[in-house]
């Protein structure tokens, strides 16, 4: 057998393989054949040394990539279907630490979220985000994957310790600082596993950081938490006052007859709201949107449409202020392009959304 038929021979079972020649045969019919077969280099002897080596260099750093691509896709794999094999050789130790990461606010979980985020401007501040810059200088972090989730606004950040006793507090701390001095002003929430996991475990901790993330999330806040992935143990609601009788209170929009006086209970219940989990905002945004069209007979449909709108601002929004200035603004244009103003029909009753707020909060 020839060194080019066992070339390609060896390429045909092994279509990853790397393979540089090292030969004194200078025959340019026989060095392009075996280039066609797959061959990484060509090199004459005698090679230099510093020739080889910057061809092997170069060939390293390449394997690298390809072993990180390879590596990002199992991670990936694991993170959406509970693996059916057992951990890849690579990843069997116990040595990995799982967080969600969230840019922004986010919109209502029953939303269209691909209508409403930007997938271009999510990938500018991914980028700006830089994560991978900030574990430079803990050595005990081996890898790093940052992993795309459904949401351009999130994704996973899994990182494979050399010391599993690193502390899960202290390298959100070290993200929290990161992302902070990185995203001028934008709200973010870091959400960590507490201790460090096993390849297995991947799939139903990642189900947990996803379940547990919005009720975790307040607005307009910069937080990294660290929580246990046992949903029977760790509830990041309870870490919030109970927002029911925040949100009976929005019964009085219905009863309110001038925009001025909409405007201040508005006004003075929104900062109140926001210092409760984010679905108490997006509760609050859809009862005032409804209140308004009943109480001032505007049609349903501008209504809802101006609701979508301010929940896509909402998204990057930085601040109460920002927010209490956007809904304002998005009620005042109701107004004006309303035909007419009448007193409320509707002061007698309570909105479906209310009823059913206060019946499932009920004890």
């Amino acid at each position: 057998m020839s060194g080019l038929e066992l070339i390609r021979r060896a390429k045909e079972d092994f279509p990853d393989l790397h393979i540089i020649v090292l030969s004194g045969y200078s025959n340019f019919e026989y060095a392009r054949t075996a280039l066609r077969y797959g061959v990484e280099d060509y090199l004459l002897k005698p090679v230099e040394q510093k020739t080889l080596e910057g061809v092997l260099s170069s060939l390293c750093l390449q394997i690298e990539d390809e072993r990180a691509v390879r590596n990002r896709e199992i991670l990936s794999l694991a993170l959406n279907d509970s693996p059916d094999h057992d951990a890849p050789f690579m990843f069997s130790d116990s040595g990995f630490l799982l967080s969600l990461i969230t840019l922004g606010t986010l919109p209502p979980k029953d939303a269209d979220s691909a209508a409403l985020v930007s997938e271009r401007s999510f990938r500018a501040l991914w980028q700006d985000a830089a994560l991978a810059e900030c574990f430079h200088p803990v050595s005990s972090v081996q890898h790093l994957w940052l992993i795309d989730e459904h949401s351009p606004q999130q994704k996973f950040l899994i990182l494979h310790l050399k010391d599993s006793s690193l502390s899960a507090e202290y390298l959100s701390m070290i993200m929290k600082k990161h992302l902070a001095a990185h995203l001028n002003g934008m709200p973010f929430l870091v959400l960590s596993c507490c201790q460090p996991i096993s390849y297995k475990e991947l799939w139903t901790r990642a189900r947990f950081l996803r379940s547990a993330v919005r009720s975790a999330s307040c607005p307009f806040r910069q937080e990294a938490l660290c929580i246990d992935a046992a949903p029977s143990e760790s509830d990041p609601s309870a870490r919030q006052p109970d927002s029911a009788a925040v949100l009976k209170d929005m019964n009085l929009l219905f009863s309110l007859a001038t925009e001025s006086a909409f405007l201040q209970y508005v006004r003075d219940l929104l900062p109140e709201v926001l210092d409760r989990p984010l679905s108490v905002l997006h509760q609050m945004v859809r009862v005032v949107f409804e209140a308004v069209s009943q109480c001032f007979q505007i049609d349903p449909q501008d209504c809802s449409g101006a609701a979508a709108a301010f929940f896509s601002r909402l998204i990057s929004m930085k601040s109460a202020d920002e927010c209490r200035m956007c809904l304002e603004t998005s009620l005042k244009e109701l107004w004006k392009t309303a035909s007419a103003h009448t007193a409320p029909l509707c002061a007698q009753r309570s909105p479906s959304i209310l009823r059913s707020i206060s019946e499932s909060r009920s004890p």
